[in-house]
């Protein structure tokens, strides 16, 4: 499914899965906000691990690089998160 612009992200707080891709596969964001209640490494568009403290989160905007990945490197940690994008092709 092709759609031209919009938002998505967590419709609630959930937990993360080591390693596990958060982005849906095929959107791309220009916005991209996420909220981490523990401490954790993350990785972005396949960067090398960054450390968040708890609460710090992340964010970026339509002036930075798109998201195409986020990662949260360890299991168990609560975050919820918020995006918009241009244009995706949801697979």
């Amino acid at each position: 499914m092709n759609l031209s612009s919009g938002y998505c992200g967590s419709s609630d707080i959930v937990s993360s899965v080591a390693g596990v891709e958060i982005i849906p596969e095929g959107v791309v964001l220009k916005k991209f906000s996420v909220v981490n209640y523990s401490q954790c490494h993350i990785k972005v568009n396949n960067s090398e691990p960054i450390y968040l403290a708890s609460e710090q989160g992340f964010n970026c905007d339509n002036f930075d690089t798109p998201i195409k990945s986020f990662i949260i490197m360890e299991s168990g940690i609560n975050f919820n998160w918020a995006g918009s994008f241009r244009s995706a092709t949801i697979r």
